[in-house]
């Protein structure tokens, strides 16, 4: 286990003290750069409770969305909308150098969103963000292509019926124009057309990289679909189809490098696949009807409220038990916190678990007693059960959402050796 950093560390009081008073004279540049320096020193002694503040937030702006995706807990869950506090999420960003925007709603509906860029703005933020991009304000252009680093786009269809057929409720047509305009008018920010991959649309994976080359999107990245025995579609993941997966991947990887554009699948569909499984697993892919029909999806929300009576869905205390060998610590866990719209708190927004109000932890999320215990797990060489089906990990993703941000801040990194 790596030694424990001291808080007596007259060097951690010293960038205390200087982040502190850089943050009461509003010099935050200062304050960030001696919250970044704490945190690297904390992070590299091992400790287990912070004083550094989170350097990446994870906030979800708002419940509120206009689709019913198939793959999506939205199409049994009717859920309140509600927004952020814009207020706490300024109270975050004075030591963040980069803001994680996503959610279980759609971002760019948020009522004040325009206060939100200029939030961001105001404090010298990187953002990145995923957004379904339906709703695209020309108004908010310029601060979109001056904040964010980062803008992924759901997508997980070539063409329209596809598209539509699984986003329900969204249009191809919006979403091939929106992105046009957008793409075109930030030039500094990288775009990634993510993709949830599925029995579905996996025949379309060459075309969706055309797709977004056509639109002007830097990478593709091509994700496992998570799923749902409400939703009944076990049979929709391509771990049941796994060497036809592997066929069409494969193409879209050779595609996009002959079109310059970034293409990430899972490591698990990577490699050759089997010619003879391939044609048997293309026959027993359209065995079944493609999607279910309208009346399927009605009578979900009665369904789950059964279930929900069960205490089915419940949130689950943090499992803390080791698993599989750690190779270091987790950065969400070390530099980063989730903020729900409720302004309930998490260690990241990956793992299932009872939230906890904010509040309770000398104003610093990052010593939840979730986080503490999680980081404990990480210190001593394994993954904790909580994080064990994280889809980064599972994934291997080098362009996933959080690698991105990773990637965001890598001067965090190296900006030291680099002197």
């Amino acid at each position: 286990m790596q030694p424990r950093a001291s808080n007596d560390d007259p060097t951690l009081e010293l960038l205390v003290a200087k982040r502190d008073a850089a943050l009461a004279a509003g010099d935050v540049a200062t304050a960030k750069d001696a919250n970044e320096r704490l945190a690297r020193a904390e992070i590299a002694a091992g400790a287990r409770r912070y004083q550094h503040l989170p350097v990446i937030v994870h906030v979800e702006l708002t419940t509120r969305c206009s689709c019913s995706c198939i793959m999506c807990s939205r199409c049994y869950e009717r859920v309140a909308e509600r927004d952020l506090n814009v207020e706490l999420l300024e109270g975050l960003l004075p030591c963040a150098r980069v803001a994680v925007i996503n959610g279980v709603g759609e971002p760019l509906l948020h009522p004040r969103f325009a206060d939100v860029l200029e939030l961001l703005r105001k404090y010298g933020v990187v953002a990145s963000a995923t957004t379904n991009l339906q709703h695209l304000s020309r108004e908010h252009i310029p601060l979109i292509a001056e904040v964010f680093g980062r803008v992924g786009v759901s997508c997980d269809g070539a063409t329209a019926r596809t598209y539509e057929s699984i986003r329900r409720g969204a249009s191809f047509e919006r979403l091939c124009d929106n992105a046009r305009l957008l793409t075109s008018s930030c030039p500094n920010t990288r775009f990634q057309l993510a993709v949830v991959s599925m029995r579905q649309n996996i025949r379309e994976s060459e075309a969706i990289v055309e797709l977004a080359a056509r639109l002007g999107f830097n990478s593709v990245r091509f994700g496992r679909l998570e799923t749902n025995r409400l939703l009944e579609n076990e049979d929709d993941s391509l771990m049941c189809f796994p060497d036809f997966a592997r066929e069409h991947l494969g193409r879209a990887l050779r595609r996009g490098k002959e079109l310059g554009v970034e293409v990430s699948v899972p490591r698990v569909l990577r490699g050759p696949a089997d010619p003879i499984r391939v044609e048997k697993q293309a026959q027993r892919l359209v065995e079944r009807p493609l999607f279910q029909p309208d009346s399927f999806y009605e009578a979900l929300p009665a369904r789950y409220a059964e279930l929900e009576r069960t205490g089915l869905f419940e949130p689950r205390p943090y499992e803390l038990e080791p698993t599989v060998d750690s190779e270091g610590l987790c950065h969400w866990l070390g530099l980063g916190t989730y903020v729900s719209v409720d302004g309930e708190v998490r260690p990241c927004g990956e793992i299932v678990g009872a939230p906890e109000p904010a509040g309770d932890n000398e104003h610093n999320p990052l010593n939840l007693p979730s986080s503490c215990a999680l980081r404990e797990v990480f210190l001593g060489g394994h993954v904790p059960r909580a994080c064990a089906n994280c889809s980064y990990l599972m994934n291997d993703e080098l362009s996933s959402v959080v690698l991105d941000e990773a990637r965001l801040f890598r001067s965090l990194v190296g900006r030291e050796e680099e002197k």
